[in-house]
């Protein structure tokens, strides 16, 4: 009804000229026979001529043309924008010219698959999601900007909806809402919804193709566990009908694809999700309601949830690309059933999880490669309401590869890539960094400014000499508990490590690494190389490692692993009755842990110096007035942490005033750091301590993320600042370790090695923990760097 108002309105007002400008036509030429085998890809070809028909004059506003016979100024559609700016006129297909910019309609029946090269079975939705047409029964509209876009995809009549170029959401992480009946289509190289994403709440018949959304991520916050991080990139809440086809989605804020709430007839096909902690969850539900097919997607560079499948119909997964997945790869959930079939898992951890008595898991014709840990399978495959034919799962790696995301892309990676947590750099977290280097065909290196980086973080095999580099105070932290269970069951182990490296050729300049109760650290690919970095444990777990100036502090034992690695010019100081190194050399392997020319052992303050160096940095920084100020407060916080308190310390009511404090997400942030840095450092507090200047301080301070590093900082040193017992430091537990040429400290025990337990030796030691029976010279001379390392020469 109020199209034909404003058409009959528009018809009456502006006059058909006699000659119109040039106009873009374009053609809605078939599928072309160009994909794989099997496949047809559907094509756009685009030309330009002249309008030798009449021509429409367009008003000072926003106007829509609809297909028509002729070329009368009828069927032209006010949308939503500002009426007082004159945008683009756009029409769909007409029999004769108009002197506007025409955009086709999509072909495939309106779905949009007209503008999607690639192989896509056909032009419309298969699976669960057949039968879903988007806003192919409506005009056509571009949106060039954040106003526009989200005006039409909240109208209420069917469109289909171009988006063209790179928009950016404001404000950032809004979740722009997606009415019924909508095509959402990018258009073109280049298309993007940049800061934000789509939000499908209780809606039906969407289509969304062809598009890239990106960067709603809120950096330090890789858990997505603040409020304000709640950035999906696609969010479905009891919607139906729903087909995702050729997206990239990207280091958003929470979820990549998000189905929730009994969402029905989904289908997601050649999708990229990828440099993300979480890539897709289905459930939020307690009902078994929801049908899902997926197939040819691309998961990449992920942590969890790939997917998370709770409380599900029907779940029919097939020919889809799993790679470099941390912690789980597909999981069914509670009274989930799942179907995988015909896919690749590369460099997946527990690559098919089954949680729970009720929940089922069937899998056909699947590939593993370089996986560890679980494939689950329980119960029956479902009947399918479908006719489909999946490729080989040989295949599939190629096609996906070659075909996922949106079209006409073309990747590159710099030389030199930032990160910043203030958003300054080219991203916002480590992990994101270093996805962006998989398409790198040089050596890449990867800076990292100062921060606090909560993140847990892998070099893939498939990424080969990456540097990562930064001062000291760039901080790589995470708090996984080695000897800890994952929550699906199953011992944590060695992948609880904070930065695994798996990639040849691997480099860590500077920076500081750390875990709570895992190996700051692993190296499972040859040729790492650590240069002055500070880490609180190393796992040498494959091939050749070589530490160079670093500093390795903490509690447990700090050196572990299989492999060989050599720690020269070192700082090496673990806690008392810790051992400097406890690795586990195979019998058959001639060499495992050589110690030269390093310091081991020498005392309590050396232990707190590397971190110690690390908060005289940030003090001594010419930092903002406030983050002196919160120096300050930290300051009256820490106190004198293992001393008798007198009524006026204020340790105590702080730690209660960090649990009990009604806050905001960026002060709980702060105090969950500062919670680590306090421990329980102290005995319980009288009522009259005084915590009230701290609180203001946190209350009213505006938190940066300047201030989170600092509090980092400052944890270490007191986590590090312990008062060790001389004389109980092991050199070595079990496997085969040389130290030699070092200086051994007074906390080095009179008998460092466990006797039976492993190969030792020990040369030209000096100091104070040194003295015992050593190798002689002939024998020394088989164990010097170059035997260690078989001819490889780092550079440092």
């Amino acid at each position: 009804m109020i199209i034909a108002v404003v058409l009959a309105a528009v018809a009456a007002i502006v006059p058909v000229s006699a000659a119109g400008p040039s106009i873009v036509a374009a053609t809605t030429g078939g599928n072309v026979a160009d994909g794989p085998e099997g496949h047809a890809r559907g094509g756009v070809t685009t030309s330009f001529a002249t309008a030798t028909g009449g021509g429409l004059a367009a008003p000072a506003a926003d106007f829509v043309a609809t297909a028509t016979n002729s070329g009368s100024a009828a069927g032209l559609v006010r949308s939503a924008t500002n009426s007082d700016v004159a945008a683009e006129l756009v029409t769909s297909p007409t029999n004769s010219d108009t002197a506007a910019e025409l955009v086709t309609s999509p072909t495939g029946g309106g779905a949009g698959a007209g503008l999607v090269t690639g192989p896509t079975n056909s032009g419309a939705a298969d699976g669960f999601g057949a039968g879903t047409t988007g806003g192919g029964a409506g005009v056509t509209v571009r949106a060039t900007t954040f106003e526009q876009l989200r005006a039409f995809a909240a109208a209420a009549d069917p469109l289909v909806v171009q988006v063209v170029g790179s928009i950016r959401v404001d404000p950032f992480g809004d979740m722009i809402p997606v009415a019924s009946d909508k095509t959402i289509i990018g258009a073109g190289p280049g298309a993007e919804i940049v800061g934000g994403g789509l939000f499908l709440n209780g809606t039906h018949n969407v289509i969304i193709r062809n598009l890239t959304i990106r960067d709603s991520y809120i950096p330090g916050d890789f858990d997505g566990k603040s409020s304000a991080n709640d950035n999906d990139g696609i969010r479905l809440d009891a919607a139906d009908h729903v087909w995702i086809d050729h997206t990239r989605i990207e280091r958003v804020g929470d979820g990549g694809i998000d189905i929730r709430k009994d969402s029905d007839h989904v289908t997601l096909s050649w999708n990229i999700v990828g440099d993300i902690n979480k890539a897709l969850g289905v459930g939020w539900t307690p009902n078994v309601l929801t049908r899902l097919t997926a197939h040819h997607n691309w998961i990449r560079n992920t942590v969890q949830r790939n997917w998370s499948i709770d409380n599900t119909a029907a779940a029919h997964l097939y020919n889809n690309y799993l790679e470099n997945v941390t912690q789980y790869g597909t999981m069914s959930r509670n009274n989930a059933r799942v179907l995988v079939e015909d896919s690749v898992f590369e460099q997946v951890n527990d690559p098919l999880v089954v949680h729970g008595t009720a929940a089922g898991l069937a899998q056909r014709r699947n590939l593993f490669t370089g996986t560890t840990g679980r494939a689950d399978q329980a119960g029956e495959a479902f009947e399918l309401p479908y006719a489909y034919s999946p490729d080989p799962a040989r295949r599939v790696k190629d096609l996906v590869t070659r075909h996922a995301g949106p079209q006409w892309t073309s990747p590159s990676t710099p030389s030199t890539i930032t990160v910043a947590l203030d958003g300054s750099g080219d991203y916002g977290s480590l992990l994101a960094a270093l996805g962006a280097t998989r398409d790198a065909r040089e050596p890449v290196t990867v800076r990292v400014t100062p921060g606090y980086y909560r993140e847990q973080v892998r070099v893939w095999p498939s990424q080969a000499n990456v540097t990562i580099a930064g001062p000291a105070d760039a901080v790589i932290a995470y708090d996984l508990d080695s000897g800890g269970q994952k929550f699906y069951g199953g011992p944590l182990g060695d992948d609880a490590a904070t930065l695994t490296l798996l990639g040849e050729g691997t480099t860590v300049r500077g920076l500081t690494v750390t875990g709570t109760a895992a190996p700051a650290v692993r190296a499972a690919g040859d040729r790492t190389v650590l240069a002055g970095t500070r880490l609180t444990g190393f796992l040498a777990g494959h091939g050749r490692s070589y530490l160079r100036d670093c500093t390795v502090a903490g509690g447990g034992d700090l050196i572990t692993g299989t492999a060989v690695a050599v720690l020269d010019r070192c700082t090496i100081n673990p806690a008392s009755g810790a051992s400097v190194t406890a690795v586990a050399t195979p019998a058959r392997q001639p060499y495992g842990i050589l110690v030269v020319r390093s310091i081991v052992g020498r005392g309590p303050e050396t232990a707190t110096e590397p971190l110690g160096r690390t908060g005289q940095i940030v003090r001594d920084s010419a930092i903002a007035e406030a983050e002196t100020a919160l120096l300050g407060g930290t300051k009256q916080i820490i106190g004198q942490p293992c001393t008798a308190q007198t009524t006026t310390d204020r340790p105590g009511p702080t730690r209660q005033t960090v649990r009990k404090s009604a806050i905001t997400e960026t002060e709980t942030t702060l105090l969950r750091r500062t919670k680590q840095i306090i421990g329980q450092p102290c005995t319980a507090q009288t009522t009259t301590d005084r915590p009230g200047p701290t609180r203001q301080t946190v209350r009213k301070s505006a938190i940066t993320e300047t201030r989170t590093v600092l509090l980092g900082q400052i944890g270490q040193i007191i986590r590090e600042s312990a008062t060790a017992e001389s004389g109980t430091v092991l050199l070595g537990r079990t496997g085969q370790v040389v130290v030699r040429e070092s200086e051994l400290g007074p906390r080095i025990a009179a008998e460092p090695w466990l006797a039976g337990s492993g190969r030792f030796g020990e040369y030209a030691n000096t100091g104070p923990g040194s003295g015992r029976p050593e190798l002689t010279r002939e024998q020394a001379r088989r164990y010097t760097v170059g035997a260690y390392l078989g001819g490889w020469r780092p550079r440092t």
